[in-house]
């Protein structure tokens, strides 16, 4: 079957300003869209080129293996999704894989992308509206451990539960005593054992579909020949989608204020990212000291919210991410972030601008900085002592690895890991083999479960990442290389607890060690690339060697540590042999082989999350034995009497740390660095004993620790998991027991020798350790010193390719394009404005010659006034009155007329309120239209004071109010603001009294008589 997503090309010019207004279709809500991965050939499971689709059948159908369009369809052009793959091809796509992450750290990661997205399309403006971050939750289920998380969600607009019920997704379910219906998530039935599952490793399920006819003819035919009673059965496998489960998106442009509706109030008003206000640093200047002044414009960005139907593990998100959005959308640059790290200022743009400037890195990485936070998650509860002291040991321990390690590896064109946590790659480059490597960890129930994964390749997919940087440099006919970017800087939040510590560590030593060995029998692959010179494949070689050398140090951690400890503790104290307790150095050398025991037991017989007391034990202890090391090595230091060799050991040590602080004391937190090298130092047994034995010992567990993966639903196939997994874990365990006695016995071995050697005087084999030591501290410090002064290079490359794209923006007359929107938005403003004010003028010379004919209007009514009208026909000539003005002006002067009459009510009112019984005489004399003390009378005094107060006044605004009024609508329309206040104060009443009523009321309050000059006749009230 044909799809037309496998032909269609994006010609979208990429040197092109896009128009910002071009997202603001898209910014009012958010468009659901239940996505599926799709194999366009499903009768080949090894195809990896999968095609992102729209699911468009319900929950419970099943996959039609002859027209598998009635489910999938393409995505809609005028969706988000769709103005990626067909209108504005992404130069840069985001990729933010979360779990159960409180609302608050995607936003402070959001915030650092955001920003980072002003200062791209500032420093190249053709970045604007190409790109998207894609956020992928992992599964429902975490999610809904903490439902008001989701309810956030639904505040900020990108996430509406409601919508999967309608394709059958989810059920509610109403359970008596709760006022809310529970949310039950369907099984994905359409994704079974049927059209997902290896067919050839289940004979006898079912026999191949010959094609027509005449295939099967011939195959009696050629059966018949051989004597055999029938054509033999073909089993196909079948393997319908790319994932076993269904991406629900949530697609919508918005800006960062729309995210600050994810969290409270308290959280929204106080929120400080890097000791910066949101928005300081979100548009603020990055100039010293002028943070407050405003640099960048808000833009908005297309974000597509996926929340995975079921829980797959984080390498399947970011199969969703690769396979599903870059595979469609094409983009040149793919970037992972995780969620709760946060991009800080001149990283992302500085890292996209180096892989511009230099074409051929494949792969590039920032520095990653522990985040030293002073209070918990909950922003209430401050940090303990304890996780005060983790965290600055984690944050030297980044520092260093950095520093030294990266730098070391990038200047040879290879680092060895580029972490999830931060990483950006170009799609190009990892396009491919790279990409088929690095998700091969990813689950797939519907594999086939007799085939076992050995558990030296399982654990070498938990580094994944470290795969795909072999593979990068390794992929054939091309000359990719890989750097990390010193000043990129991302803030991360590290394991607060002991536990999570060690479960990290775990994972982290395992994969590398495996993922390392791998590294080391594939690094021949290099010679194969016809395009890297031969002296880059001899400094690969060089590298080569260095980390098989570093490969071993980490190997025998444990038994070198307990050698320098036993030389330095019987260097400088009186002992014997380790049987004898009466000597202080015997005490504490057997102390601490005890402990090394005891974690030992604690690895290998109690689970980790009730180990922890048992582990902060080993840890103090182990520290205090650290300490007295330090001491010892320095008395024997000093001492002139003794061998100073072993000292090496101790001053490499410290050295390590030194390091960074001399080449970066300016990037660095002076005082948490020089508090973090102590705690280092007093954590060092606790990095080289606790996280390796247990590490070590728990090899057999490849999971990833803290996030559980989620349990196959598949009936047809439960026996034969748990049959698949018995037998698993009983070969990982053998794994683990022979591959855990041949590591003891290394170390043992290792530890035994070097304190034998040491104490019956053979020094030569110390003296070597210690210059080897020696030699790969002083190869870190050299060939980071090198990177220092390389990095200032390449900033000078990139300075030069930013003033070649500032000079483009120039020859457009544009400056700075921040400042170009700025000054284009205030020019239309500007423009808009004029027209509203020619227009003004227009309509205010009209209004104008009205008004002056309005008045002449009223001035022939005041003389009307003056002579005799019963009170019954007064009434009766206003109304005539108006009719006579609007006939003749137009309807246009109904709005001047009605505040005419509107002026003569509220004078009316006030003589009311301000009237006095004791001046009935006078009142009534003076409001005697007939009276010869006044010829005007009241009204006319009343029009003439208001002619007069209009041409004094000004020009005002009037609003239009339908042209026909009866007694009971005659409520008019409230003054302008600009009108007096007398008249914005008023309020009309309509005419609800009749004739027969008012003279009632006349009759019941004869003092009305003279309180007003038209109460006592019919239908005044109007007025």
């Amino acid at each position: 079957m044909e799809f037309e997503e496998l032909k269609y090309e994006n010609k979208d010019d990429l040197n092109e300003i896009a128009d910002p207004s071009e997202l603001e279709d898209f910014q009012k809500e958010c468009i659901y869209t239940p996505l599926s991965l799709v194999n366009p050939t499903p009768y080949e499971p090894s195809n990896e080129d999968y095609i992102m689709r729209e699911h468009d059948g319900n929950a419970d159908e099943d996959w039609d293996e002859k027209n598998n369009l009635v489910n999938d369809v393409p995505i809609e052009r005028d969706s988000l999704i769709g103005f990626g793959i067909h209108k504005r091809k992404p130069k840069l796509l985001i990729c933010i894989t979360m779990y159960n992450e409180p609302p608050k750290q995607l936003v402070e990661s959001l915030a650092g992308i955001y920003r980072s997205y002003y200062e791209l399309i500032d420093l190249d403006p053709t970045f604007l509206n190409r790109v998207h971050i894609v956020i992928v939750s992992d599964g429902y289920g975490p999610l809904m451990e903490k439902p008001e998380h989701l309810k956030c969600y639904d505040k900020a607009n990108i996430h509406d539960i409601k919508k999967l019920s309608e394709k059958n997704y989810t059920t509610n379910v109403f359970k008596a005593g709760f006022e809310d219906t529970k949310t039950v998530f369907n099984r994905l039935l359409f994704i079974n054992s049927e059209n997902m599952i290896s067919r050839e490793d289940k004979r006898g399920q079912q026999e191949e579909e010959y094609k027509d006819e005449e295939e099967k003819l011939e195959a009696r035919r050629r059966s018949s020949m051989k004597g055999n009673s029938g054509p033999k059965k073909k089993y196909r496998d079948i393997r319908a989608y790319g994932a076993n489960n269904i991406g629900h998106c949530f697609s919508r442009a918005m800006h960062f204020q729309d995210w600050e509706q994810c969290l409270p109030r308290e959280q929204r008003d106080f929120l400080v990212v890097d000791n910066y206000e949101i928005y300081d640093f979100l548009v603020g200047s990055d100039e010293q000291g002028r943070v407050k002044d405003r640099k960048y414009e808000h833009f908005s960005l297309p974000i597509h919210f996926i929340v995975k139907h079921n829980n797959q593990g984080k390498i399947e998100s970011h199969k969703w991410f690769f396979k599903g959005f870059c595979r469609m959308m094409d983009p040149i640059y793919a970037q992972i972030i995780d969620c709760g790290s946060i991009p800080l200022w001149n990283s992302i743009s500085k890292i996209i601008m180096h892989m511009e400037t230099f074409t051929d890195v494949g792969g590039a990485c920032g520095e990653i900085e522990c985040i030293l936070a002073e209070k918990k998650e909950d922003g209430i509860e401050p940090v303990t002592f304890v996780e005060s002291v983790l965290l600055r040991a984690q944050y030297v321990e980044y520092k260093v690895s950095h520093y030294m390690d990266k730098a070391t590896e990038s200047l040879f064109g290879f680092v060895s890991v580029l972490p999830g946590a931060f990483s950006t790659f170009r799609w190009e480059c990892i396009n491919g083999k790279p990409l088929s490597e690095f998700l091969k960890g990813c689950k797939d129930e519907f594999g086939d479960v007799t085939k076992i994964m050995p558990c030296d390749t399982a654990n070498k997919y938990l580094a994944e990442d470290r795969i795909m940087c072999l593979e990068i440099i390794a992929k054939a006919h091309a000359s990719f290389i890989i750097h990390y970017i010193p000043g990129a800087k991302c803030l991360t939040d590290p394991p607060l607890s002991l536990t999570q510590l060690v479960k990290q560590r775990r994972r982290w030593f395992n994969g590398s060690l495996f993922a390392t060995l791998h590294v080391m029998k594939s690094m021949y692959r290099i010679w194969a690339r016809k395009w890297t010179s031969f002296f880059r494949n001899i400094f690969y070689m060089i590298l080569y060697a260095y980390m098989i050398l570093l490969l071993i140090l980490s190997y025998l951690i444990v038994g070198l540590f307990y050698s320098a400890f036993s030389i330095f503790i019987r260097a400088v104290l009186e002992s014997d042999n380790c049987l004898n307790v009466a000597r202080l150095s015997n005490i504490l050398e057997n102390v601490y082989l005890i402990f090394l025991f005891f974690c030992l037991m604690l690895s290998t017989t109690v689970q980790v999350n009730y180990a922890e007391t048992g582990f902060r034990l080993c840890s103090l202890v182990m520290g205090l034995f650290t300490i007295v090391m330090i001491f010892c090595s320095v008395y024997y230091a000093i001492d002139d009497t003794q061998n100073r060799n072993a000292v090496i050991l101790i001053g490499i040590f410290i050295l390590s740390y030194m390091v960074p602080l001399i080449l970066n004391i300016s990037h660095l937190k002076l005082a948490d660095f020089l508090k973090g090298i102590f705690y280092a130092l007093y954590l060092s047994p606790t990095y080289a004993n606790i996280f390796t034995i247990f590490a070590i010992s728990n090899i057999h567990d490849v999971s990833w620790g803290s996030r559980p993966g989620g349990a196959s639903k598949d009936k047809n196939i439960d026996v034969a998991i748990r049959k698949a997994a018995a037998q698993k874990e009983e070969a990982y365990k053998d794994y683990r027991a022979n591959f855990l006695i041949v590591w003891l016995c290394a170390n043992a071995a290792v530890g035994g020798i070097v304190t034998y050697w040491s104490r019956n005087g053979q020094n030569d084999f110390l003296l070597w350790l210690g210059v080897l030591l020696s030699a790969v501290v002083a190869f870190k410090l050299i060939l980071s010193t090198i990177h220092k002064l390389v990095s200032y290079m390449h900033n000078f490359f990139i300075w030069i390719h930013v003033r070649g794209l500032a000079k483009r923006l120039k020859n457009q007359n544009i400056e700075s394009f921040h400042n170009h929107v700025r000054h284009k938005e205030k020019e239309d403003h500007e423009i808009v404005f004029e027209k509203f004010r020619d227009k003004n003028a227009i309509d205010q010379e009209e209004e104008e010659a009205n008004k002056n004919r309005l008045d002449e209007k009223i001035l022939s009514f005041q003389n009307l006034l003056q002579k005799s009208i019963a009170a019954d026909k007064l009434d009766m000539e206003l109304d005539r009155f108006k009719r006579s003005v609007i006939a003749s002006l137009g309807g246009g002067v109904q709005t001047q007329l009605n505040e005419k009459i509107q002026e003569i009510a509220a004078k009316k009112q006030e003589e009311q309120d301000s009237y006095d019984p004791l001046d009935d005489e006078e009142s009534d004399e003076e409001l005697d239209p007939k009276s010869n003390k006044d010829k005007k009378g009241f009204l006319g005094k009343i029009l003439s004071r208001d002619k007069s107060k209009d041409s004094e006044g000004g020009k005002e605004k009037f609003e239009e109010i339908p042209e026909e009024t009866n007694e009971e609508e005659s409520k008019m329309l409230p003054a302008n603001d600009d009108s007096d206040e007398s008249q914005s104060s008023v309020e009309v009443k309509p005419n609800a009294m009749k004739r027969d009523q008012a003279e009632d009321s006349s009759e019941e309050d004869p003092v009305s008589d003279s309180s007003n000059e038209f109460d006592s006749r019919p239908g005044s009230d109007s007025f």
